[in-house]
């Protein structure tokens, strides 16, 4: 089973390659049955854009679903 630390430490290995720093970025985790969301929030909401999401298997740690916003 995937914990929260896991679940986060995989989205930030994606983002980082799609991002690079991500310094800019709160981390949001919501922990559902089957599965971790993560989402990387600005944190200065003047800014325009948006950080990656993802939605991460509890059992395999296995990227399901992800969204980038720029």
């Amino acid at each position: 089973m995937i914990d929260k630390e896991k679940a986060v430490s995989i989205a930030k290995e994606d983002a980082i390659k799609a991002y690079g720093l991500l310094d800019d970025y709160n981390i949001i985790l919501c922990e559902q049955t089957h599965v971790w969301r993560v989402i990387f929030e600005l944190k200065d909401p003047g800014l325009n854009g948006g950080g990656p999401e993802y939605v991460i298997d509890k059992k395999t740690g296995r990227i399901l679903h992800k969204r980038y916003y720029q």
